[in-house]
């Protein structure tokens, strides 16, 4: 067997890839933790939807703004 077979090298490559991306993923998910980033994007989401939206918001300073004249 020579030691630099196509499939060998191929494989070896894969399989390479696949735990690159493996551990880039539990560094992910352990960094989100340790920043509490999930928790952070949730609360935002909360606000956000708490929040009158912007097209009412408009609508209601064009009509204040009408009404007195501005």
């Amino acid at each position: 067997m020579n030691a630099l077979d196509p499939t060998l090298v191929m494989g070896l490559g894969i399989f390479g890839i696949i735990v690159i991306v493996a551990v880039f993923l539990v560094c992910r998910i352990v960094a989100c933790w340790y920043f509490r980033i999930n928790e952070i994007v949730k609360v935002l989401t909360e606000i956000r939807d708490r929040l009158p939206s912007r097209e009412s918001a408009e609508s209601e300073s064009k009509e204040a703004n009408s009404s007195t004249g501005v």
